[in-house]
This record gives structure tokens, C-alpha cells and sequence, in this order.
């Protein structure tokens, strides 16, 4: 990516040197190639994700921080790290206040992609650099090696999130560094981690067997174990002779009634008196329950219903429902009134406080 800037090219400075340690005989490496890199420029607010170089410094009154973060799936599990170095290409530095700079390089605290950081939302980083390099311009169009060995023990033990590094000029140095992306394609040198693991020999073939040893002594009786599982089921028996005959049993009155009045004559307790009014499909129509000991003329509004809409509302806390069609059980309590709509006549299901569940169909008028 092309910069706006004028000072284009003088203003892509960076320079990172680190010693790189002695590889042990029984070591081996792995590169892990970097998945994001960029740059914030305080006075840029939109990403520079796409961007060729990776700019880092403090330029007329510009502040610019280069991120990048590496994918570490291709390490094996259970790895242990012996050394890990960033190994980057500087392609220019500019020290604008004597001969050389250093740069900070932290680990990140917080979640980013190169598509949308931007200054607004760069994340926090941890409080301590991993490391700081001296930079010089000595350092242009070479490779330098930055020990980061910590960090990436941070990452694969879980005690930090792998956020990646943050870049950033130390504080009064003044300096401007470039690095190549992963998007340059004029001298294609992203960054890299190398990472040292320790090795591990080959087995070596089982030795023979020794000579069995004497017999120990007996040990202590162990705990009884759990109960084994339930066997088949048994045959049949025959059949018992047959007992005394019980006591007779009570059976529940109910009756339906209906009239174009309130009722006024005495009924079993549980019976139910339906009074259609109006028409069809016009004015209302009530349901009462005979509610007093015995029989009595003691009666209870139990619903209202709405002849043109078909729905029932309870006369005091009582449960009603509409359906078109007979529900299989009650379905409250104490009362359940469902209507069902016909072509000629209205009838319902009702369950009663006796609870008997009673289909209200065509009924004889009559008065009890």
C-alpha cells in the first residue's frame, strides 16, 4: 500500500537486533508464519491492515505502533519451548535525533485483527516489554532476530491470550522504522517465528524380562461389591381363589338440565343447568351448578357464554376455554368450560366440582 504521506519512504524506519543462542544438539526448529500485521498512525483513523510496510515511530507529531500476531497450531502438543526469536527484514530507518533509537516490544492484552484496528480501538497491552532493541540505520535491508521467548511461553501455557506484539518506539526516542508485511511484494520478507523446541530420542527396544519374584503375602479381604443386576422375571403363578365380595359402593349423581330461565327448582348436588339466550348467534347464555348439600334449590353461576364469538368467561375463579373440537380431559379447575361450535346447536365439555366431565349436546328444554 502507498502512503499519502510526502516523506513516504524516509518516514519507515525500524531497526531490532537480539543474540541468538547456540541451538542445543538434540533441538529442533519450526517457522510459524504471521496471520495479522499492521500499523496505527494517530492522525489516520481508518486501517492500514493492507498496507506493504509496517511503520513505527514518532514523525511530525505522528505516533505510528506496528502489530503482528503468528499462528502457533503447527507446534505439537505438549512442545516445550527452548528459545523463540522474531525474525523480521528491515527495509529503512531514520533516526531524526542522533545515531540510534530503541524499540519496545510488548505483548498484547486484548483482541485485534488487521481489517479494523485503528487507533480508536487499539487494544491494551501488558506493562512490561518482553524486550527492547537498540536501532540504528545500520540496520536497513537486513534480518534481525528479536528474542521473544517469553512471550511465546505465555501463550502456549495459557497465561496470556495469543494477542501478538505491539511495537512501540521507547519513550524519548525518536526514531521512524519499516518493515516488510506480509502484503509487500517488492521484497516479500514478512515477518517470521522461529521456534526452538526441545527434542525427544527415539525408545529404545524393551529390555528382556527379569525372573519372577516370590509370591507376596495374602492382602486384606476387599470390599463387597455392588449388587449384581435384577434376574428375569418369574413364571406366573396360578390364579388365587377368589375373595368375599366387598362392600357396595356410592355412585355419583349428575344430571343435565336446561330452560330459557334462571332455575328455581330444587336438583342433586353436581347438577348442571344450562339457559340458552337470544339466538345462535346473537345474546348470551349461562351455566349454573347445583352447589347446595344434598338436593336443594342452591345454585352457582359458573360461566357466561357469548353467543356471537363462541367464548366462555368465568363467573367467579373459574377456568374456561374455547376449542372447536372436544378436549380428551378436564383442563382446569374447578371448572372447565370448552365449547363446541356446531352447525345447528352450541354445545361444550364441562368438568364439574363433582368432577365428572360432561359433554353438553342437544338437551330437552325443561325447567327442573
Amino acid at each position: 500500500m502507498k502512503s499519502g504521506h510526502p516523506f513516504r519512504r524516509n518516514l519507515r524506519l525500524l531497526g531490532l537486533s537480539a543474540t541468538f543462542c547456540a541451538l542445543a544438539s538434540a533441538a529442533f526448529a519450526l517457522t510459524l508464519n504471521v496471520t495479522d500485521d499492521t500499523y496505527t498512525d494517530s492522525r489516520q483513523a481508518t486501517p492500514l491492515g493492507a498496507a506493504s510496510n509496517i511503520i513505527i515511530g514518532n514523525i511530525l507529531s505522528h505516533t505510528r505502533t506496528g502489530y503482528v500476531r503468528f499462528d502457533l497450531s503447527a507446534l505439537p502438543q505438549n512442545t516445550t519451548i527452548t528459545q523463540a526469536f522474531l525474525r523480521l527484514y528491515v527495509n529503512d530507518v531514520m533516526n531524526l535525533a542522533g545515531p540510534a533509537g530503541t524499540i519496545d516490544i510488548f505483548e498484547v492484552n486484548g483482541a485485534w485483527t488487521e481489517a479494523t484496528l485503528t487507533p480508536a480501538n487499539i487494544p491494551p497491552t501488558v506493562a512490561t516489554p518482553v524486550f527492547t532493541v537498540a536501532v540504528a540505520p545500520s540496520n536497513k535491508s537486513t534480518f534481525l532476530l528479536v528474542d521473544i521467548t517469553q512471550a511465546v511461553k505465555d501463550w502456549l501455557t495459557g497465561a496470556r491470550a495469543n494477542n501478538g506484539l505491539a511495537l512501540v518506539v521507547s519513550p524519548g526516542s525518536s526514531i521512524a522504522v519499516s518493515l516488510d508485511s506480509k502484503e509487500n511484494t517488492l521484497s516479500s520478507h514478512p515477518m517470521e517465528l522461529e521456534v526452538t523446541i526441545a527434542g525427544q530420542g527415539q525408545a529404545g527396544p524393551q529390555g528382556p524380562a527379569g525372573p519372577q519374584g516370590p509370591p507376596g503375602p495374602q492382602g486384606p479381604v476387599g470390599a463387597t461389591g455392588a449388587a449384581g443386576a435384577t434376574g428375569a422375571t418369574g413364571a406366573t403363578g396360578p390364579q388365587g381363589p377368589i375373595g368375599p365380595q366387598g362392600l357396595p359402593g356410592t355412585v355419583a349423581q349428575f344430571g343435565i338440565y336446561t330452560g330459557s330461565t334462571a332455575p328455581t327448582l330444587a336438583a342433586p348436588q353436581g347438577t348442571l343447568y344450562y339457559q340458552p339466550g337470544g339466538t345462535l348467534n346473537t345474546g348470551t347464555s349461562s351455566l349454573y351448578e347445583y352447589t347446595g348439600s344434598g338436593t336443594s334449590t342452591t345454585t352457582t353461576l359458573i360461566a357466561t357464554g357469548d353467543n356471537a364469538s363462541g367464548n366462555w368467561t368465568s363467573a367467579s375463579s373459574v377456568f374456561t376455554t374455547t376449542a372447536a373440537s372436544a378436549p380428551s380431559t378436564p383442563t382446569g379447575a374447578p371448572y372447565s368450560v370448552v365449547e363446541v361450535t356446531g352447525s345447528a346447536i352450541r354445545g361444550f365439555y364441562v368438568a364439574n366440582s363433582s368432577g365428572i366431565y360432561q359433554y353438553m349436546g342437544a338437551i330437552v328444554s325443561g325447567n327442573p
